[in-house]
C-alpha cells in the first residue's frame, strides 16, 4: 500500500502584509537566481504586486508570487504549466524557463 508523501507546510511570515510576503519570497528567489548566474531585478511599483524580472534576449521573464488555495506559487504566465510551488528547487525551474 502506498502512502502519500508528506508535504511541507507553506510557512508565512507573521505580521507582514501579503505584498510584503510577496516581496520576501521574490527577493529570496532573486538571490538564488543570481547565484545561478542570472540577472534579476525586483520591481516595486505603487499600488501593484511586486515582480521579479529576469531580462532575456527576446522577452523579459516576469515573475510574481501568488497565494493560491493557501499555498505560495511563483507564477510567470497564465497557464497551469507557467507556475510552480515556491519551494526548494524553484530557482532551477525558473532558470530553465528563463534560458
Amino acid at each position: 500500500m502506498r502512502t502519500k508523501a508528506k508535504q511541507r507546510p507553506q510557512t508565512t511570515v507573521p505580521n507582514v502584509s501579503e505584498r510584503q510576503e510577496q516581496y520576501l519570497r521574490l527577493a529570496r528567489l532573486a538571490w538564488e537566481l543570481r547565484e545561478l548566474g542570472l540577472i534579476v531585478r525586483l520591481e516595486l511599483m505603487p499600488g501593484q504586486d511586486v515582480r521579479a524580472i529576469v531580462p532575456g534576449a527576446r522577452n523579459d521573464l516576469k515573475l510574481m508570487a501568488r497565494r493560491i488555495e493557501r499555498r505560495w506559487y511563483i507564477v510567470w504566465g497564465r497557464g497551469r504549466d507557467q507556475r510552480d510551488l515556491a519551494e526548494e528547487g524553484i530557482a532551477l525551474r525558473v532558470a530553465e524557463v528563463a534560458r
